[in-house]
Formats: C-alpha cells, structure tokens, sequence
C-alpha cells in the first residue's frame, strides 16, 4: 500500500468520524416541522342524558308499547268514582305494573268492544277492579286481591315459565 493510499484512507476515516461527533452533538436539536402537529384530543363518551319520570312516562306514553291509547299517564287517578263506574267495561287484563316513588299502580288494560281501541286506567291500592275484587297490595310481580272474605294473589309472571 503506498502512503498516498494511506493518506486518503486516514482522510477518509477523519472526514467519518467528523460526521459522527458532529451528529452525535446535534443528536438533541430537533429540526422545526414543516406542519403543525395537533396534539390529540382525549375522547370523552358522551353521558347519557339525565331521567326524569314525567320524561320517561311521555316515552311510554307516545310509544304505546301495550298497545294503549295515548293519555296522561296519571289521568285515571284523577277521574272521580262515578265517572270510573260509568266507564263500559268489556275485556280487561292487567298489563303490568308501574312504581312511582313509594306508590304501586296496576296498570288495567280496557277494551269496551272488540274491535275497539283499549284504554288505559292505573288504580293503586284499594281501588276495585271491574270484576268486583279490591286490590289491598301491590309487589314487584304479583297483587293482593281481596273479594268478600276471600283472598287471592295474582301472579303477572309464572316461576318457571320461559
């Protein structure tokens, strides 16, 4: 190898190694961007909106999922005993039951004629249904009926069945 080989070897190696040092020393500064960079946003899932009774009553009410006529819900609670006993009453049933704070009521479905539309009452404890029985209590899946002497617990749900 002769020195000139050499000496552009060694120049070479230099000119490397300058490159390396003045990398590593800069190595910390970064260059500015080009585009501005967002900083990304937290997702935050939206919270369900709050509920209210008279709200949720509306959305039963328009829905009709009993397939009732629409009416303000409390509305049988406001008729007097002689417009309840003037009421025709046809096929009933009882469609459930609705809690509303310390209160029970028994949601009585009513269709006058067949063919016609049925209504909705909600009578609580003490009321009388149309078949003459009085309802004494109301739980979570059954009323406490009362006729006479004779009493009976109606059932909405079975155990047992699917």
């Amino acid at each position: 190898m002769s020195a000139l080989t050499r000496r552009v070897a060694l120049l070479g190696c230099l000119v490397v190694l300058a490159a390396a040092l003045f990398g590593w020393f800069n190595a910390d500064q970064l260059p500015e961007p080009a585009v501005s960079v967002r900083t990304p946003t937290k997702f935050v899932p939206a919270s369900p909106r709050p509920s209210t009774l008279a709200a949720d009553l509306a959305i039963l009410a328009q829905r009709q999922p009993w397939g009732a006529s629409k009416q303000d819900p409390l509305q049988g609670q406001a008729q007097t005993q002689a417009t309840k006993t003037q009421d025709p009453v046809g096929a009933w049933r009882i469609g459930g039951i609705l809690k509303l704070g310390n209160e029970s009521f028994v949601i009585l479905m009513i269709q006058p004629q067949p063919n016609t539309p049925q209504f909705v009452r909600y009578l609580s404890v003490g009321n009388e249904l149309p078949d003459g029985r009085i309802i004494e209590g109301i739980t979570g899946d059954s009323v406490l009926l009362r006729q006479g002497d004779q009493k009976a617990v109606l059932r909405l749900y079975l155990p047992g069945a699917g």
